[in-house]
């Protein structure tokens, strides 16, 4: 899906659209590498104790600690907020 629209993007010049769509895509990835974590979780194996981290700017979410630059944005650490 995110290919489409990043191509449609592109060919109508909307860097807005570009944007978002790239953000979303690598975004998407991180948030499948999360739910297999929580797959773990509901079949009862023991999984890392640890606190995630999720950037306010394109919603990327990441596990341990805030990273120094966004991997998919590049907004800095100071923009990730702590999930309890």
């Amino acid at each position: 899906m995110y290919p489409l629209m990043i191509d449609d993007a592109e060919q109508e010049n909307n860097q807005r659209a570009l944007t978002l769509s790239t953000w979303r895509m690598k975004s998407s990835r991180c948030t499948s590498r999360n739910s297999s974590r929580a797959q773990a979780v509901k079949e009862g194996k023991a999984v890392k104790d640890e606190p995630y981290y999720v950037c306010q700017v394109c919603g990327n979410t990441v596990a341990g600690s805030a990273p120094e630059r966004c991997p998919v944005c590049g907004s800095p650490a100071s923009k990730f907020k702590k999930v309890d």
